[in-house]
């Protein structure tokens, strides 16, 4: 899952595009942390159908990317309802120190990419956050 997590977040830096194949094992590995936890899978999946709900609104209203939402919920599923806002919460910190990073990147240093696109690779502050609440739980 670390690999994964490194991975995604190279691929969101560098070319804005999380591949559905590390979606799917960052998938398989919550599925594989679910059969290891403590708390019941309903628990599991009650995370996993919140993420699904309120992501899918932000990709409605283009708050969130494709890949953002797989990745949520992929993440979601090993980690318990009672355990999502920790996930959450680090997920929005470094979020917001990926923000204010942009920020200064773009509006003060005026460093804009070639194809123009001024978007936020959120896919680095979801495997951070999501990961970092997944080793305080299962470690």
């Amino acid at each position: 899952m670390l690999i994964t997590s490194a991975l995604i977040c190279a691929s969101d830096v560098a070319l804005r595009k999380i591949s559905n194949i590390y979606g799917v094992v960052i998938l398989t590995c919550s599925i594989l942390l679910l059969s290891e936890s403590k708390q019941g899978a309903v628990e599991h999946l009650l995370s996993a159908v919140i993420v699904c709900v309120v992501t899918l609104i932000a990709f409605g209203f283009r708050i969130l990317g494709g890949g953002d939402v797989k990745l949520m919920i992929a993440f979601s599923i090993a980690i318990p309802f009672h355990y999502l806002g920790v996930a959450i919460f680090n997920m929005a910190i470094i979020g917001g120190v990926l923000a204010m990073f942009y920020l200064l990147k773009y509006r003060i240093f005026k460093l804009v990419p070639e194809s123009g696109e001024m978007g936020l690779p959120y896919g680095l502050a979801i495997s951070f956050g999501f990961f970092n609440a997944i080793c305080n739980l299962y470690i």
